[in-house]
C-alpha cells in the first residue's frame, strides 16, 4: 500500500525534500502559500500541490480527508505560528510529525564583527534604524514581505528604504500600496551570492543591510560577507529556538529507510 505524505513547504529545504519525492511512488501533498510557491516545485503525477493559507481547524480538517503517514514542516524558521499551528493540528489527529531544522550559521570570525548588531525582534530592528547612528543611511531590508506592516514605521522610509523580495506580484503590490517606492522595491529569487549582495549594496548606496539568522540554505553567510567587504553595517533578527526535530539530510536518510522502502 502507497504511503501519504503531507509536506508543508516555502521553504529551500521544502522544495528540495519535494523533488526527492517527486521521484518516489509515494503519494505526497504539498502546501505553500502562493501561486509563486507552486511554481518552485516539481511537477509530478504523485505529487499533489496546494495553494493557500490555512489555520489550524483547516489544516486538521485537511489531515482527517488526507490520513496522511507522516506530515513534514519545512516551513520557515521565523513562521512560528504555523509551525505551532500545524504541530497542534497533528496532535489533534494522532499523526505522526516531524520539524525541518535549518542548519545552523557556520561559525566564522565576521558573525561578530564589529559591523554586526543583534535584535530579537522586527520591532527592535526598526527601533535601532530610528537613531542617530543609523537615520542618514540607507537601509536594504533582505527579511521579506511578511513585515511590511512594519518597514513603515522607519523614519522617512519613502527615501531610505530599499525591499528585497520575491518577484511576486502579489507581494510587490502590497509593498506599493503600503508607501514603498516602486523603484526602491528589487524582485529577486535567492539565495544570492556575495557579489550581487555587495553588487546591490554599492547600486543603492546602502548605509545598512538587515537580514534574519535565515542559517546557510538561506545564504546569510553571504549577506555578511558582503556587508563586512563593503564597509556596511548589518542588523540581525536572531532565529527563533527550536526544540527537536531532523535537519534536511536527516529527514532525506529517514525517508529512505521508512518511507520510501515501502510505498
Amino acid at each position: 500500500m502507497k504511503k501519504t505524505i503531507m509536506l508543508f513547504a516555502g521553504t529551500t529545504e521544502g522544495r528540495r525534500i519535494c523533488e526527492f519525492l517527486a521521484v518516489k511512488k509515494c503519494i505526497t501533498h504539498v502546501y505553500v502559500t502562493t501561486e509563486y510557491g507552486k511554481e518552485l516545485l516539481p511537477g509530478q503525477n504523485n505529487v499533489h500541490i496546494h495553494v493557500g493559507k490555512m489555520d489550524e481547524k483547516q489544516m486538521s480538517d485537511e489531515i482527517k480527508a488526507i490520513h496522511p503517514d507522516i506530515v513534514i514542516d519545512a516551513t520557515h524558521p521565523y513562521a512560528t505560528q504555523v509551525t505551532h499551528n500545524i504541530k497542534e493540528a497533528c496532535d489533534s489527529r494522532h499523526i505522526f510529525y516531524v520539524r525541518v531544522l535549518r542548519e545552523e550559521n557556520i561559525e566564522k570570525a565576521g558573525n561578530n564583527a564589529d559591523n554586526i548588531i543583534y535584535t530579537e525582534t522586527m520591532k527592535d530592528a526598526v527601533r535601532l534604524l530610528n537613531e542617530d547612528r543609523y537615520i542618514h543611511k540607507n537601509v536594504l531590508m533582505t527579511t521579506g514581505s511578511k513585515n511590511i506592516p512594519e518597514y513603515v514605521h522607519i523614519k522617512d522610509f519613502k527615501d531610505r528604504l530599499y525591499l528585497r523580495l520575491l518577484p511576486n506580484p502579489q507581494m510587490m503590490e502590497s509593498a506599493i500600496q503600503a508607501g514603498i517606492m516602486p523603484a526602491h522595491l528589487i524582485g529577486m529569487q535567492g539565495p544570492f551570492s556575495q557579489e550581487l549582495n555587495e553588487a546591490v549594496i554599492r547600486q543603492f548606496n546602502i548605509g545598512v543591510l538587515v537580514t534574519k539568522e535565515s542559517g546557510n540554505n538561506g545564504g546569510y553567510e553571504e549577506k555578511i560577507s558582503a556587508t563586512l567587504n563593503t564597509g556596511t553595517d548589518c542588523i540581525v533578527i536572531r532565529r527563533p529556538l527550536e526544540n527537536g526535530g531532523k535537519n534536511l539530510s536527516e529527514i532525506i536518510a529517514y525517508l529512505e529507510e521508512n518511507i520510501d522502502s515501502q510505498c
